[in-house]
């Protein structure tokens, strides 16, 4: 729910539609139902009654790959409206909300997300060399495996949909791409499509810049991991085990520190989120 899913994302189209993020107050009030601990392991991974749009999921994944930024989309890029209509399209709900994601866990989960579309990965067909790209695959039953069954002459039309949203780079992002292909079955075959979207936007964004490396894997744009050494004697907070297995001992240890990016990531955030407004809603 903090990520959108399940309401209004708030972009200035008619009809838009709320979706459904199941929950027991939810079941209760339109089941009548109890709710049973398993459909909360449905529930994490996509599947039961749990029902979002395109848009909810780009919405979702940009605030994920962003730090925590959840930003209110727009069909166009606000600052290039005339005034006029500024005011008008900056109304209704909020522009930019914080979320709190643990650094650790944004640089576990968007490299998590670059390994779907890596050589070994779910979606190693969508793989772009040389481009720090990441996403997501998605396969959403529109009935039950067992209803399909009976239906055995019409089954193609209960096909599973085929979902995949992406992003480069990785962290912070310059556009974010959500695409769903209905009975498209996996989403191996969505993220192929979308990585021809994010193959050109990188190559056109290259040439403008005139610079043959931008957006690439190479670098890391939303973290700083040092490598550190350390010796561990005198350390006041060792366990008593520790302390015994280890008396007169000096020891070298060594691990990765994580530099948290402060403010920095929020102002990159907030610039990231101007050209997702304008490059995602327009399909540019």
């Amino acid at each position: 729910m903090m990520l959108g899913l399940g309401k209004k994302t708030g972009i200035d189209l008619p009809n838009e539609v709320s979706g459904v993020m199941p929950s027991e107050e939810w079941k209760a009030r339109v089941f009548h139902q109890k709710w049973y601990a398993g459909e909360v392991i449905s529930v994490g991974i996509g599947q039961g009654a749990v029902a979002v749009t395109p848009i909810q999921l780009a919405h979702a994944i940009a605030a994920i790959t962003t730090g925590g930024t959840l930003v209110r989309p727009h069909v166009v890029n606000l600052d290039d409206l005339p005034s006029q209509f500024r005011n008008v399209g900056a109304s209704g709900s909020p522009a930019v909300t914080h979320l709190p994601i643990d650094p650790q866990n944004w640089i576990t989960i968007t490299d998590a997300m670059a390994g779907v579309v890596s050589p070994l990965g779910t979606a190693a067909q969508a793989h772009l060399q040389g481009v720090d790209f990441a996403g997501k695959t998605g396969s959403a039953q529109v009935v039950s495996n067992a209803f399909r069954k009976s239906k055995a002459g019409a089954s193609s039309i209960f096909k599973d949909n085929g979902w995949f949203v992406g992003v480069t780079p990785r962290r912070n992002p310059e556009i974010v791409v959500a695409l769903l292909i209905e009975q498209g079955e996996h989403g191996p075959i969505a993220a192929q499509l979308a990585s021809k979207v994010i193959k050109a936007f990188v190559e056109k964004q290259r040439r403008i810049h005139n610079n043959p490396t931008l957006f690439s894997d190479k670098s890391d744009p939303g973290s700083v991991p040092l490598a550190a050494v350390w010796n561990n004697s005198g350390q006041g907070d060792r366990d008593e085990q520790a302390k015994a297995e280890n008396v007169g001992e000096d020891r070298l240890e060594g691990g990765t520190l994580l530099i948290k990016m402060g403010k920095a990531v929020h102002s990159s955030s907030r610039r990231q989120a101007r050209g997702l407004a304008a490059i995602l809603p327009g399909g540019q």
